[in-house]
């Protein structure tokens, strides 16, 4: 077998793959395999807003998965905005970076566990 016939859709999703870095460097490597890229999501609201810019920027994007039950509901409890999602086409957030925050509630959860990296 070649190198690239072993894979026919490459999926990722970033929060598990290394983030936007490691996610740039795999989109490019399929797309050298012309091999259709495929951002997944299902871990939240981080993952997806970051994963759809990702999906715009790469053009061998087939698709960006998300998971409908979370359009509405607890996502909602968790950050100021995600992207819109409509006729089955889902649109970016207008603006710099993730273009999200946390709501403070979030910070306030008796359960929370919050590590910080040094910058």
């Amino acid at each position: 077998m070649k190198i690239g016939e072993a894979v026919g859709i490459v999926m990722v999703d970033l929060c598990w793959t290394g983030g936007l870095t490691d996610g740039r460097k795999i989109a490019a490597m399929s797309e050298t395999y012309h091999k259709p890229f495929a951002p997944h999501d299902c871990l939240g609201p981080g993952g997806f807003t970051v994963a759809v810019p990702m999906s715009f920027s790469r053009p061998n994007t087939l698709t960006q998965e998300s998971a409908r039950a979370f359009y509405s509901g607890w996502r909602q409890e968790l950050v100021t905005g995600v992207p819109t999602n409509g006729d089955g086409f889902v649109q970016p957030m207008h603006g710099p970076g993730p273009v999200t925050e946390w709501l403070p509630a979030v910070y306030e959860i008796s359960d929370l566990i919050l590590r910080r990296s040094e910058a």
